[in-house]
């Protein structure tokens, strides 16, 4: 379950996490209106992360198929640019992790998601976007860390 950080609407996955169908449910409270819901299958865990204004709701589970975007590794860490329509994701081998960034809003795809660039093996589990989201940190357990300039690496889609 998690609230949207904006407006009293209420994220819930609704079922059984070990029946089938579950479904993600979007609530509008009070009055507990269903504003919308997206049915899933086989859920053994289920996360949900809002974009900071509340217009995007990132929702990784595992064991299923969806039409957003399909990632074949482990996701590590997830983490929405502050302002704006970006995401980043610590995805692979927990000793060498890649870290992908994506777009919800490409001039090529207006409204889909967009990967913008992937940089593999970096020593990382845990992601930090500056205030603004022209900046992110890339912090791992072993005390290193590295800093990313995403407006250099890629234009803002």
């Amino acid at each position: 379950m998690s609230w949207s950080p904006t407006e009293p609407n209420l994220a819930l996955l609704k079922g059984d996490v070990k029946k089938q169908p579950n479904k993600v449910v979007f609530l509008q409270i009070p009055g507990y209106v269903e504003l919308m819901h997206k049915d899933i299958l086989s859920v053994s865990d289920c996360k949900m992360y809002w974009q900071s204004n509340g217009k995007y709701l990132a929702v990784q589970v595992e064991g299923i198929t969806t039409e957003a975007l399909e990632v074949d590794e482990k996701i590590l860490a997830f983490a929405w640019e502050p302002i704006g329509h970006r995401f980043a994701v610590i995805h692979g081998d927990q000793s060498n992790p890649d870290v992908s960034f994506y777009s919800m809003e490409t001039l090529k795809n207006p409204g889909k998601v967009s990967k913008l660039a992937t940089f593999d093996d970096k020593e990382a589990d845990a992601l930090f976007w500056s205030p603004r989201g022209k900046h992110i940190v890339l912090a791992g357990l072993k005390g290193c860390f590295n800093a990313l300039w995403p407006s250099r690496v890629f234009r803002r889609g």
